[in-house]
This record gives C-alpha cells, sequence and structure tokens, in this order.
C-alpha cells in the first residue's frame, strides 16, 4: 500500500461515523427506553389496582358500620345465630353476613360482620367486629350541656353578685384558674 491510499482510508471512515448512530447504539437506546416504559407502565396499573382496592373495602367497611349502628339502633334484642342481606351501595350490589355471639357479660353480644360483593359471596372484602348491648325500656332524656368551666363551690356568672364572668375562679375563658397553662400548681392552697 503506498501512502496515498492508507490517507484516504481514515477520512472515508471518519466522514461515516460523523452522519449517525450505528445499529447497535440505535438497538440499545430502544431497549433502555422500552424498559423504562415498562417500569412506568407496571406503576401506574399497580396504582390503579389498588386504588380499586381501597374502594372496595372503605365501601365495605361503610356497609358493616351501618349494618352494626343498625343493630345498635334497633328495640329488640338481636338473636344469638347467624343471618345474611343484601344492600345496594355506591352502584354496586353487596352482601352482609352478620354472626352475632354470647359474651360473658350478659347483657352484651358480640357481632361479627363480614361484608363482599353479592356476585362474589365467597370473597370476603372486610371483617367488622362490635359488641351490642341489650336496649332498655326506658326513655332517656338528652339534655345538651352548656356553660363554662368552673371549680366546686365557685359562684356561676349571674349568682350571688357574680355577673362578671371572670369572678367565683373561671378566668372568663372557660378555663378554672387551677388548668390554665402555665399554672400546673393552680389554687390548690386557697381551695377549701
Amino acid at each position: 500500500m503506498n501512502d496515498a491510499s492508507r490517507q484516504s482510508l481514515p477520512r472515508t471512515s471518519r466522514r461515516h461515523r460523523g452522519r449517525g448512530f450505528t445499529l447497535l447504539e440505535v438497538l440499545v437506546a430502544l431497549t433502555i427506553v422500552v424498559l423504562g416504559m415498562a417500569a412506568v407502565w407496571s406503576g401506574s396499573s399497580q396504582a390503579t389496582i389498588n386504588a380499586s382496592r381501597l374502594q372496595k373495602k372503605t365501601f365495605a367497611n361503610w356497609i358493616a358500620m351501618n349494618r352494626l349502628a343498625e343493630l345498635r339502633l334497633e328495640r329488640t334484642w338481636p338473636q344469638v345465630g347467624r343471618s345474611d342481606g343484601d344492600v345496594e351501595f355506591a352502584n354496586a350490589e353487596w352482601r352482609w353476613f352478620a354472626n352475632v355471639t354470647q359474651t360473658q357479660i350478659e347483657d352484651m353480644r358480640r357481632v361479627e360482620i363480614a361484608v363482599a360483593l353479592a356476585e362474589k359471596p365467597d370473597e370476603q372484602i372486610i371483617n367488622l367486629v362490635g359488641f351490642v348491648t341489650q336496649p332498655s325500656n326506658s326513655v332517656v332524656a338528652v339534655t345538651p350541656w352548656a356553660g363554662t368551666a368552673v371549680n366546686p363551690g365557685d359562684t356561676l356568672p349571674g349568682e350571688n353578685g357574680g355577673a362578671n364572668p371572670g369572678q367565683g375562679g373561671n378566668n372568663g375563658a372557660g378555663i378554672p384558674p387551677r388548668n390554665r397553662p402555665g399554672n400546673p400548681g393552680g389554687n390548690r392552697g386557697n381551695r377549701q
């Protein structure tokens, strides 16, 4: 080979290298892109599955808590044994199963409620355990509590000249002096 042919060979190789990527480089780049896209796809599909599963568990838990609340509000004492029922909730048909058992406490029963989709009753989604006490026949009057916190023996606002909310050991904010922040000992020495 002469000198002229040696010099022309590297120039031709350099010119072809500068034009683009080799087939191997393109294949490696495509492999990396495909692997990245597969990871993103897998992560997003797993997130969708988890969201759907959590939604079902939440709805099933609400159904079980509603059934337990119904048992607590009924005027009849739930019989020991098994029962079931269907309910439509969140545009789906659900089936609940209740198992009532006696406890060691005479006036209390244990209730275990399982919930499943009606089309798959063998696949329980949630299992909730609660307790129901025997309903009483007496009527209990509930009166709301309103007022400010006072110490025993203190004068209430409007009583015995205590028209000012700051009188009678009450600081006007509803916090008795002994429980005021920064005063952990309070007025123990002044107590009667």
